[in-house]
């Protein structure tokens, strides 16, 4: 669950500080010191080793929380996969030009859906690179790119990435560079400002067009065609966009787990270390005391949740996970 990095630190080394304010050394026990004396070559060095135990702790915070939830919550299905987009007939060429185009999306009606993007196809015109840019509008800032050597024709490039709804981020730009890539025109079956796609109330979308530079709002134009890109995707309800916005009730929780895997991290670590060399059973029992502490906060955080009234919510006692988005 991606809107955790970062949210609890660590303080040190200039470091990026911690979105919540809250550093994982500022526990009892948990010392940068720890880090240093434990990467290996893979990690290369202390930072090698934090990324490792947050990508760690990342998975099992998403997998602990989302697992409490679901057996009490009904994700409604919103819709099968659809196609925006579709290629003119007869195939034409779209002239190079200068900054991004391609298909814009945004999200509406409930602040808890997310978007899934199975695949794009384009045809090209000849064998050349392309990569795509996923762009939170919002920001002007990528949230992914996806690189693909295409061949001269159709071409499926493979996505397969979900994309949450979150505070302020609800509009995509899904777009490649017009002076590098040469693609055959496509319209979109969805291109009038004011409908929605067949998701109805949920999502709109539109061809888009960009000139070179600083991407936001007012520089984006919006298009009856897509320029080149047929997208695959899905609107999804998903439990993480409603975790994501609620993620300060999970703050400890997620502290004391990134401090047990640190602790984790030390004890099988191949270098040999104080911590396991001189003070084993005592940072065992650390250990444990941290995921105990993990459980225990992270119970509480659960205890107090109320899910919101919303289309992408309802409370049932059966397990029902169809189109889920974790």
């Amino acid at each position: 669950m991606e809107c955790f990095r970062n949210y609890v630190g660590l303080k040190g080394c200039g470091l990026p500080a911690s979105l919540s304010g809250f550093d994982v050394n500022s526990l009892a026990g948990i010392s940068l010191p720890m880090l240093e004396g434990v990467s290996n070559a893979e990690q290369a060095n202390f930072l090698g080793v934090w990324n490792d135990i947050v990508n760690r702790s990342l998975l099992r915070i998403e997998s602990d929380i989302l697992n409490a939830l679901r057996p009490t919550v009904r994700i409604p299905t919103i819709h099968a996969l659809e196609t925006a987009g579709r290629f003119a007939q007869p195939l034409t060429q779209i002239a190079p030009g200068a900054g991004l185009a391609g298909a814009y999306f945004e999200l509406i009606y409930s602040e808890y859906l997310s978007l899934f993007v199975e695949n794009i196809t384009v045809y090209s015109i000849a064998p050349q690179q392309i990569t795509l840019r996923l762009i939170d509008v919002s920001t002007g800032q990528d949230i992914s790119t996806f690189a693909a050597t295409l061949v001269a024709g159709y071409n499926i490039i493979p996505i397969n990435t979900e994309f949450l709804n979150t505070p302020g981020n609800n509009k995509y730009f899904l777009a490649y560079d017009t002076a590098i890539t040469t693609l055959a025109q496509s319209d979109s079956l969805y291109a009038q400002s004011a409908t929605p796609s067949a998701s109805g109330k949920y999502l709109y979308v539109w061809g888009a067009s960009a000139p070179p530079g600083l991407i936001s709002e007012d520089t984006i134009r919006r298009f009856s065609e897509s320029f080149g890109l047929v997208v695959r995707f899905q609107v999804r309800c998903s439990l993480a966009s409603y975790v994501c916005r609620i993620r300060e009730r999970f703050k400890m929780a997620y502290a004391y787990l990134l401090a047990y895997e640190i602790i984790i991290e030390c004890i099988v670590s191949t270098r040999l270390n104080q911590w396991t060399v001189i003070n084993r059973d005592e940072i065992g029992k650390l250990a444990d005391d941290y995921e105990r502490k993990f459980e225990r906060a992270l119970k509480i955080a659960l205890d107090g949740c109320e899910l919101p009234a919303d289309v992408c919510f309802e409370c049932d006692q059966r397990v029902y996970t169809a189109f889920l988005g974790v």
